[in-house]
C-alpha cells in the first residue's frame, strides 16, 4: 500500500508531500489541477522513462519518493531478498532522482539500483486502472501470489516448492537416464556399420604400406603409360 508520496521540482510541482491513510483516497479537481502530474510522478517511480523536460524550470534536480508497506507483499520480499536489499519493518523507500540533462537514478531503500530493477518492483507495487490500460491484476502469477498472500499460506506454498523441486529432478534424472539408453543404441547401431564396413574391405596386414608405396606410381600413372609407349 501507498503510504506516502513526496514530489519535489517535477514539472510545474515545486514541492509536495501527501499522506495517505487505510482506506480509499479520491485526489479530484478541475482539468489542469495537475492530478495527472502526480499519476507521472508515480509512473516513474515504476521505471517510465525520465526526461531533462521533467525537471521543473529553474531547478537542477528533480526527486520523487514513495514509501510503500510491503508487509503484505511476499512477492516483493522475495524480489528484495534476491537483490540483497534489507527491509526489516515492512516499509519500502523508492526514490528517483532526474537531473538537468535527463539522466535519472533510483535507489531502494537507498541501494542504487537500474531502471529495469525498479520497473520490476514497481509492477508489484503500483497498478493502473484506465480505460485503456494494461491491469496487472489479469496476471495469474499475481493473482496467485495476492491470494496466497491473503491467506498467509507461506509455510504451505514452501513446502510444496520444495516437494515440486524434488519431483523435478527426479524428472530430470529419468529423462536423462531414458536419453542415455537411446544415446547406447544410436551408438550401437553406427558402430555395427563401421564394423561392417571394415570387415567388407577386406583388410590385410601392411596393406596401408603396400598403399604407401605404389601411391608415386599411381600417381604418375599416365606418364608413365606415355613414355612406355
Amino acid at each position: 500500500m501507498l503510504e506516502r508520496l513526496s514530489v519535489k521540482n517535477y514539472v510545474l510541482i515545486e514541492d509536495i508531500n501527501i499522506d495517505f491513510t487505510k482506506g480509499l483516497t479520491v485526489i479530484t479537481g478541475e482539468t489542469g489541477a495537475g492530478k495527472s502530474i502526480l499519476m507521472g510522478a508515480l509512473d516513474l517511480l515504476s521505471g517510465a522513462r525520465a526526461e531533462n523536460l521533467l525537471v521543473r524550470r529553474g531547478a537542477q534536480t528533480c526527486v520523487i519518493s514513495a514509501v510503500f508497506d510491503i508487509s503484505k507483499l511476499q512477492n516483493i520480499k522475495k524480489i528484495l531478498d534476491e537483490l540483497g536489499i534489507s527491509c526489516e519493518d515492512s516499509s519500502l523507500f523508492v526514490r528517483r532522482v532526474i537531473d538537468g540533462s535527463g539522466k535519472s537514478k533510483a535507489f531502494i531503500n537507498d541501494n542504487p539500483v537500474n531502471i529495469s530493477t525498479l520497473a520490476l518492483t514497481g509492477k508489484h507495487l503500483i497498478d493502473y486502472h484506465g480505460q485503456d490500460a494494461k491491469h496487472f491484476l489479469f496476471d495469474n502469477n499475481y493473482q496467485l501470489q495476492t491470494i496466497d498472500g491473503l491467506c498467509k499460506n507461506t509455510a504451505d506454498l514452501s513446502k510444496l516448492s520444495q516437494i515440486y523441486s524434488e519431483y523435478k529432478t527426479i524428472e530430470n534424472k529419468i529423462k536423462s537416464l531414458e536419453m542415455s539408453e537411446a544415446e547406447r543404441a544410436k551408438k550401437i547401431d553406427l558402430y555395427d556399420f563401421q564394423l561392417n564396413e571394415i570387415n567388407e574391405a577386406s583388410l590385410v596386414l601392411d596393406e596401408d604400406v603396400a598403399l604407401e608405396e605404389a601411391l608415386p606410381s599411381l600417381k604418375n600413372a599416365e606418364k608413365i603409360a606415355a613414355s612406355a609407349e
